[in-house]
């Protein structure tokens, strides 16, 4: 054999090594950087059902004339969806349904903010205003520029005498609200165009009843 021919077989042989390892080695690199990507996408899911599991029980509560039954069945990607009751000590009962833009970690934790700033205005005037004008004016600074959160929420009063109910609700970038009459057999829409929490410094909310 002509030694040029076998030093050009020996270097095409050496060339097909090196590539074929230097590919196995780039294509190791990629599986581990996906799979480093993949257990961080499984952490931060896994991170944020448990955050969703722990601030939005199955909402199941009966007292006098009034129930209230709430879930949230939270996607693959969870988000910040919310719905919560508190009673309140005058006998009264606030209830709540809010929705945080964006999913993953970040909306889970806000959706935690915004369910203990509920929580600690009610200590002070349990009022749906007073709790819109409240998260309103915290989540600016513990969120990310584009997040924001509607919410609906109703405070239900009963009279005791006849079981009969007064609803004080406000509405804060949701659709309507459904209202169904057992006594006239109508359903109507309650409807308030105000703007999402958090998103821009506006004038104070305003309720209904």
């Amino acid at each position: 054999t002509h030694p040029n021919v076998e030093h050009g077989v020996r270097t095409a042989t050496v060339a097909c090594i090196i590539l074929t390892v230097a590919a196995y080695v780039f294509f190791m690199q990629f599986i581990q950087n996906e799979g480093r990507h993949a257990v961080r996408m499984q952490t931060e899911l896994a991170l944020a059902q448990g955050i969703q599991q722990t601030l939005v029980p199955i909402v199941d509560l009966r007292s006098g004339g009034v129930e209230i039954y709430g879930v949230s069945l939270p996607s693959a990607e969870v988000g910040g969806d919310l719905v919560d009751v508190v009673p309140l000590p005058d006998g009264s009962v606030f209830a709540y349904v809010a929705d945080v833009s964006g999913h993953g970690l970040p909306a889970g934790i806000l959706m935690g903010m915004i369910k203990t700033a509920v929580h600690t205005q009610l200590f002070d005037l349990p009022t749906p205003v007073a709790v819109f004008d409240r998260l309103n004016e915290v989540l600016p600074a513990v969120k990310e520029p584009h997040m924001y959160a509607t919410c609906t929420a109703l405070r239900i009063f009963e009279n005791k005498p006849d079981r009969m109910c007064r609803v004080d609700f406000a509405i804060a970038g949701q659709p309507p609200m459904l209202h169904a009459s057992t006594s006239s057999a109508a359903a109507s829409q309650l409807a308030d165009q105000q703007l999402p929490l958090g998103l821009l410094a506006g004038p104070p909310y305003k309720g209904h009843s």
